[in-house]
């Protein structure tokens, strides 16, 4: 029991009987099943009828809730305004669930429900795991304190049994306030020591502190199978009931077994939850539960659980006037089913390996990656060790493997080599260049003297593009070193002395180099464990061998002069490649560019080209002329191509009447024409569909109509339609030359006066036919 504040019997008692609970008096179970763990039952409250469903611990025979048999026998009184009903059940052994209560007298575990709770959870743990434990014996019969557990296997008969709960008497008797289950149940199965405080116990935090002291002597009967493993877990509510609603219905449907502690005011009681309760909408209603401090003859009771302002409270009572008590917090207690395969299987767990860093920098050191495994027990005795360490630059692999007298229940997975590098590190010259002459550091040399350079490159063992402070000073292993004035060697690659340093010589009198400052260049070459690397030092190189004559450029007319020398005799040379060369005078003539000429410009009716070179000078200048200016478009210009001059004036031109033919052209014969309204019959019409049947289609009788053996009509053939076609589109052919702007509305006339001929020529033809 947890109290915030010491509390007597009589406190205890107390709280549990002002505690209350809304009650939902029960008709009948209308359904039991069996879940993943444990059972579900169903009954339907009698006030409301509405189903509720009630979820049972693992391994449990849970008493009978609802119905004419029920074994929660109805309780009710009345205090005030409150109306408090309970539904109780007897104890019953043998059924997997356990109400351990305190001595009769009470007289040093008062406040000790704490313990109960734990030894009724503790029953539960070892009767779930009476198999594993009968098993850890057979294959161990020695184990520490095996005796011991023996003797926990033996069924509890009664509420007196207390070969577990005398353990943690021992220990707590006459204790003025409360404390937590899950402390004494780590205590029993790991061995861990409890704390004052209270605090839970953290495997990565406390774990080292009970291998290293080993387990406690009141507990750690299982210590060989769990080792710092806790099977507990614990969780405060404050506005809680969303989360309380949540947590009890996911861990008693997982197969954990739950302690539940709640506020009685001026202190707390723990109590042992074998079953929870839900409406049909998922909310919690109701928690049945075990407790140390009840009459004897009462086993399991059954309170309602309500939902105030978001806070779950417990209570008894039917009319809503009572607030109840506040549930503060839950415990939860698992079998551990998967540590107990993993120990008594024969077969190896795989380790599942996290290989660490396998990039690294030449720096000197050995290297090869770091390894862990996720899954290796805690306590247990396994080493892993890792083989195959380099200090060189290249490509390696590392293998692991396992030492440890537990090491024998794991395995290496496939994974257990893998591919390492070393890169270059990053090279720096320590001290930079220093340029020397005749022993003395300078940077002023004349020709004649001999330019001496040394440098020192050092491993720094960072990444070639890393910017702090170096983390090693190495000398290199095979590099070599050489001078270079642009693209030009000067000197031999050379190996470092014992020390470590690189020393470079040029001779100034090669003539390679020309006077003024010159720009050397010492690179360190082929080293496998550095990267490649230069530095530049400026040198002055005076002297009266030659004075330098600057460049002259080309101008579109002028020649120029190339940039030179002059030595004191009057002799030209340049420099060729750093080398200096004797030329003539010619050789050093640049020739004028001469103009080049761009595209046309038009000034008025003027045109011209503008130089490119950049003189400005106009080249070509002269008149437009050329070309002919012809309506609507003016003059183009033979040379350069703009139209130029003023546009011509508009000519005047006749137009065509069309409806007086051509002199050449012959009349057509156009055939009459009836109009709309007249009353001869369409010739169209056949016989005998006419509205006049005395008359032809034209008004002539038959008798004036040729018969068709005396008029056969004869059309034009295609040749001679073509040709007609011909004749007429080289005739308007012939007048649009002659016109020149008449000719397209002479050749649609001809065009159309073809077409009439065509058309009246078959038309007749038909006419005749009928």
């Amino acid at each position: 029991m947890k109290r915030k504040n010491y509390f007597s019997l009589l406190s205890c008692m107390l709280g549990a009987l002002l505690f209350g609970n809304t009650l939902f008096p029960t008709l009948t179970v209308t359904a039991q099943e069996e879940t993943k763990a444990g059972s579900t039952a169903e009954y339907r409250n009698e006030e409301t009828n509405e189903l509720r469903t009630i979820f049972w611990a693992d391994g449990i025979t849970p008493p009978k809730m609802g119905g004419d048999d029920s074994d929660f026998k109805k309780t009710e009184h009345k205090t005030g305004n409150a109306h408090y009903v309970e539904y109780i059940a007897p104890y019953k052994a043998g059924n997997g669930w356990y109400d351990i209560n305190k001595t009769d007298t009470q007289a040093q575990d008062a406040n000790l429900c704490f313990a109960a709770v734990a030894t009724n959870m503790l029953h539960w743990w070892i009767a779930q795991n009476t198999d594993n434990i009968k098993e850890y014996l057979t294959l161990h019969p020695d184990a520490p304190r095996a005796d011991e557990i023996r003797k926990f296997l033996t069924p509890v008969t009664s509420q007196e049994e207390r070969s577990i709960y005398n353990i943690f008497l021992r220990q707590y008797a006459n204790r003025k306030e409360g404390y937590w289950p899950d402390l004494l149940e780590d205590q029993f199965i790991n061995g861990y020591y409890p704390k004052e405080t209270g605090g839970t116990n953290d495997p990565d935090f406390d774990g080292s502190d009970l291998i290293q002291k080993g387990p406690d002597s009141n507990g750690g009967f299982f210590y060989n199978v769990f080792r710092t493993e806790i099977l507990t877990n614990r969780h405060q509510y404050d506005r809680g009931y969303s989360s309380l609603s949540t947590d009890l219905k996911h861990y008693i449907t997982r197969g954990d077994l739950i302690s539940l502690t709640y506020d009685t005011g001026k202190s707390a009681h723990v109590v042992t939850v074998w079953g929870v309760e839900y409406n049909k909408d998922g909310h919690l209603t109701g928690v049945y539960f075990s407790d140390s401090d009840d009459d004897k003859a009462n086993g399991m009771q059954r309170y309602s659980v309500l939902n105030k302002n978001g806070h779950a409270r417990v209570t008894t009572d039917t009319t809503g006037n009572v607030n109840g008590s506040l549930v503060s917090c839950i415990t939860v207690l698992s079998t551990g089913e998967t540590a107990w395969k993993q120990f008594l299987s024969p077969q190896p767990t795989e380790l599942n390996l996290l290989w660490g860093e396998t990039n690294f920098i030449y720096d000197g050191t050995s290297k090869k990656p770091e390894l862990s495994a996720s899954n290796i027990r805690p306590g247990d005795d396994v080493t892993l060790t890792v083989k195959g360490e380099a200090s060189l630059v290249g490509t390696y692999t590392a293998t692991a493997s396992l030492s440890g007298k537990d090491s024998g229940r794991y395995a290496l997975s496939a994974d257990a080599e893998k591919t390492f590098t070393i890169q270059p590190s990053q090279t720096i010259f320590d001290g930079g260049l220093k340029s020397f002459c005749d022993g003395t550091e300078t940077t002023n040399f004349a020709y004649g003297d001999i330019i001496t350079i040394t440098v020192t490159p050092k491993a720094t063992g960072l990444s070639p593009d890393a910017a702090e402070n170096p983390k090693v000073l190495l000398s290199p292993t095979n590099g070599q070193m050489a001078l270079f004035f642009g693209d030009h060697q000067l000197s031999a690659f050379v190996n470092a002395d014992t020390s470590g340093t690189y020393t470079l010589t040029y001779q100034t009198a090669s003539g390679i180099l020309s006077p003024g400052a010159c720009t050397l260049t010492a690179a360190f070459r082929g080293d496998t464990n550095m990267v490649d690397h230069s530095e530049n030092i400026t040198v002055q190189l005076t002297g009266d061998n030659y004075i330098s004559v600057d460049f002259l450029a080309p101008t579109c007319e002028t020649d120029g002069i190339k940039a030179h020398y002059k030595d004191k005799d009057g002799k030209l040379f340049i420099n060729e490649n750093g080398i200096m060369k004797e030329v003539t005078f010619q050789d050093l003539v640049l020739s004028a560019t001469g103009h080049q000429p761009g595209a046309w410009i038009q000034d008025h009716d003027k045109h011209y080209q503008e130089c490119l070179n950049g003189c400005g000078q106009h080249l070509h200048e002269g008149n437009c002329t050329g070309g002919s200016a012809i309506f609507p478009d003016r003059a183009v210009c033979d040379i350069c191509g703009h139209p130029y001059g003023a546009y011509p004036e508009e000519p005047e031109t006749d137009i065509p009447d069309p409806d007086v033919p051509e002199n050449d052209s012959p009349a057509p014969d156009v055939p009459e024409n009836d109009s709309p309204d007249s009353e001869k019959p369409n010739p169209n019409v056949p016989d005998g569909t006419t509205p006049d049947d005395e008359t032809s289609g034209d008004g002539t009788s038959d008798e004036e109509l040729p018969s068709p053996e005396a008029f056969t009509p004869q059309l034009p053939s295609s040749e001679a339609l073509a040709a007609t076609s011909q004749s007429a589109s080289e005739k308007v052919s012939e007048k649009a030359v002659e016109t020149g702007d008449t000719a397209p509305m002479k050749l649609l006339f001809l065009t159309l006066l073809s077409s009439g001929l065509i058309s009246m020529s078959i038309y007749r033809s038909k006419k005749n036919m009928l």
